[in-house]
């Protein structure tokens, strides 16, 4: 290892690790790693925050029946747990588009019916709620509903308000005509949900209010999957609605948003290759560096080979110079993106910074992922190696006799 330890004496000595251009290749390196690292935590967070969102209302997979109501939830359940041994929880679910009308105001509105018992199973609307109480069960003969934090804001509702959901029913009379239903619900809490969408139109109650005000009586829409893990979810919700039968679909928790996560993976690699480019302009540093090293040590490289140094062993010195430079600079620039990860975490608690209309969130966690990390320091040190190679190549063709001709 007599390369490395020349390689750190020639940085440390003279002052010449403090120098004017080593400073300059160290910040390069440091905002360069940085910038990725930062970068790689919020696209990270966000695919973490949009996926957890997605699982935590609408489970893992969704099973609902073409063009009809499910009659039979057991036999259902008994069928799918027969095909499918790895799934792990079941909850069955009612659905319908409705208007939601308060204060003079209404909206378009999904009003999701679950069953209490079998629900926290399979979803976690339960750790989305922010205000109030977690509960559908009625009271005093009307019945308690959860509301999406923006829908709630929207429509000024706050918790023990009441509003109508008014849903149309075809007329006994005509089947062109239709006669508004409408049922009164009180506001039992408020959801924070993680997506826009939901917090805009989701209503959550009890599946015997939504029953009823249907009109289905103990029909259901369709049944909601907990399987092993997320990505178990992903390869069998197709196969498991084969298998079921032509009449039935499903959907799984990346389907819901698969054009989106396609482009946040797309997009990350593509911000990673972009801010490359300032890690790879901080290398060009790096390399001015050793250019300048290598003429400082002409005298110390032609009294090298003139006592046998080979090729090699001169190329291995300005190579862990660079290289030494390079590692000093990734680790700074990691802990700066750090730094950053958070200081975005932290100001996104206090200002608006993503738009949820836009972004279909308001609010994502920061996810710094060891393998980014590690895949940020690998490329770093990779271009910072490809970027010694020419002074140091340089420095190892130097002839003895000319770097000792005026000493």
């Amino acid at each position: 290892m007599l390369p490395l330890w020349m390689s750190w004496r020639y940085l440390t000595s003279k002052g010449s690790f403090l120098s004017l251009t080593t400073i300059l290749s160290l910040l390069g390196m440091i905002i360069g790693v940085g910038a990725l690292v930062a970068s790689m935590a919020v696209f990270s967070g966000f695919e973490t925050t949009l996926k957890h969102a997605v699982i935590d209302v609408v489970g893992h997979m969704m099973l609902v029946k073409r063009d009809s109501r499910i009659e039979s939830l057991a036999e259902l359940e008994r069928q799918i747990y027969e095909i499918e041994p790895s799934v792990q929880s079941i909850t069955p679910f009612v659905r319908t588009e409705a208007i939601l009308a308060s204060k003079g105001r209404i909206s378009n509105v999904l009003v999701e019916g679950i069953d209490r018992e079998t629900a926290s199973k399979v979803v976690r609307i339960e750790k989305r709620l922010i205000e109030g109480k977690y509960s559908v069960e009625s009271q005093n003969g009307t019945s308690v509903a959860l509301l999406g934090k923006g829908l709630a804001k929207k429509m000024d509702l706050h918790v023990g308000d009441s509003f109508l959901v008014v849903v149309p029913q075809p007329a006994a009379t005509s089947p062109r005509n239709f006669t508004p239903v409408k049922k009164k619900f009180l506001v039992g809490g408020l959801l924070d949900l993680g997506k826009y969408e939901f917090d805009q139109r989701m209503v959550v109650t009890s599946m015997q209010s939504v029953q009823s005000l249907s009109g289905i009586g103990d029909a259901i829409t369709g049944v909601r999957i907990r399987m092993e893990n997320d990505d178990h979810a992903v390869k069998l919700s197709g196969p498991l609605a084969e298998k079921l039968g032509e009449s039935f679909f499903s959907i799984n928790w990346f389907e819901i948003n698969r054009n989106l996560f396609d482009a946040i993976r797309l997009e990350k690699m593509v911000i990673f290759l972009v801010i490359l480019i300032i890690v790879v302009a901080a290398c060009f540093n790096i390399s001015s560096t050793l250019f300048i090293s290598v003429l400082r040590r002409y005298s110390d490289i032609s009294i090298l080979k003139a006592v046998g140094a080979k090729r090699g062993f001169v190329i291995g010195i300005f190579t862990y110079q660079g290289l030494l430079i390079g590692v000093v600079g990734s680790a700074l620039g990691i802990l700066l993106g750090i730094f950053l990860s958070y200081g975005f975490f932290f100001l996104q608690e206090h200002f608006q910074l993503l738009a949820g209309e836009v972004y279909k969130l308001d609010r994502i966690y920061v996810e710094i992922r060891w393998t980014d990390l590690l895949g940020t320091f690998l490329a770093a040190l990779f271009i910072c190696f490809l970027s010694t190679l020419a002074p140091a190549w340089r420095g190892a063709r130097l002839n003895p006799v000319e770097g000792l001709r005026y000493e």
